[in-house]
């Protein structure tokens, strides 16, 4: 009787390790999972950053008057040459 009170405690800790084996490699999984996501996440993050500064900076272009548009200097508008270095 003894006997199969030790195996069956036997078999229940050899069950619990083997389920705490598994509940580990899933939260390795998870644990990369969440950083893939989170770096994810900083570069959408980032994008975002981009696109508001691009739209604010567009938005300044755009309310300028057109007769500012007009007034840009000539080096602007010429390829330099050689001997403006």
């Amino acid at each position: 009787m003894i006997k199969y009170a030790l195996a069956v405690a036997l078999l229940a800790v050899l069950g619990l390790g083997a389920k705490l084996q598994f509940t580990l490699a899933d939260l390795e999984t998870v644990t990369a999972e969440k950083s893939a996501l989170e770096v994810k996440l900083t570069g959408c993050t980032a994008r975002a950053a981009n696109l508001i500064e691009d739209k604010e900076s567009d938005e300044t272009i755009d309310l300028l008057p057109d007769d500012d548009l007009r007034l840009v200097p000539d080096e602007w508008l010429l390829a330099p040459t050689p001997g403006d270095r």
